[in-house]
């Protein structure tokens, strides 16, 4: 066997190691959203056969719960899908003849490692992790099935507490702070897309329908420029002699 058949042979392995991860944790996270779903409603059930609104903050925790465990495989798995993006642009880059002949910078050794910004998953620090978990936890395709889930408790917390006598005011305070927690969470997602995360989700909370508009009209974040004298620079060298 040559060199070059010998570093196909890895590439193929490596390539079949990560489309394998990223299978595994795609069965993985399909399966925390059916359960994510047969708790809600079978919380949402029992709440409303029962008559006890109370129950849909116990639902809604659940939500939440598997909504952060869904994140972390997701995290994981980013980890497979940022390697796979790695090695087709080593490929494309190089082109397939001269990285099998030992050229490319890319070093495959067909085991395809988990790793977090060069540091194995296991090893990442609790500060590390939670910048990623919040990359996946902004995504549309992470939280959509999650943030409806809580929509159609929150709406099932409402009709439930105005049913009962002289429980309309606080079905419409209820309701009124689900519209503006959702507000904060739209006005979250949007400027985190501009650069500008917590300024959206406050502007969300305060001001609701017209925070989110703002939000949307906010200019992108800039990378902020460093001031004169915040950071100083190298002294230059005297000369003794001088």
């Amino acid at each position: 066997m040559t060199e070059e058949d010998a570093r196909l042979a890895l590439l193929q392995t490596e390539l079949n190691s990560i489309q394998g991860g990223i299978r595994g944790l795609d069965t993985i996270t399909f399966q925390i959203k059916g359960w994510c779903v047969t708790a809600a409603l079978a919380v949402g059930g029992y709440a409303l056969a029962h008559h006890e609104p109370a129950l849909v903050i116990a639902g809604t925790a659940a939500v939440l719960g598997f909504f952060l465990v869904d994140c972390q495989f997701k995290t994981f798995q980013r980890t497979f899908i940022d390697l796979n993006k790695a090695i087709d642009k080593e490929l494309k880059d190089t082109g397939i003849m001269e990285y099998l002949k030992g050229n490319g910078k890319l070093k495959i050794v067909g085991t395809a490692p988990a790793e977090l910004d060069g540091t194995p998953v296991s090893d990442v620090l609790f500060g590390a992790m939670l910048r990623a978990l919040w990359r996946e936890a902004r995504l549309a395709h992470t939280f959509g099935l999650y943030f409806f889930m809580f929509v159609c408790l929150w709406a099932e917390a409402i009709v439930l507490v105005a049913s009962y006598p002289q429980g309309k005011g606080a079905a419409l305070t209820l309701g009124l702070a689900g519209l503006f927690i959702v507000s904060g969470l739209v006005g979250l997602g949007i400027g985190s897309r501009k650069g500008r995360p917590f300024l959206g989700l406050m502007l969300g909370l305060l001001f609701s329908l017209i925070g989110i508009i703002i939000t949307a009209a906010l200019p992108k974040a800039t990378p902020a420029t460093s001031q004169a004298g915040t950071r100083a620079g190298p002294i230059p060298a005297t000369d003794p002699s001088a």
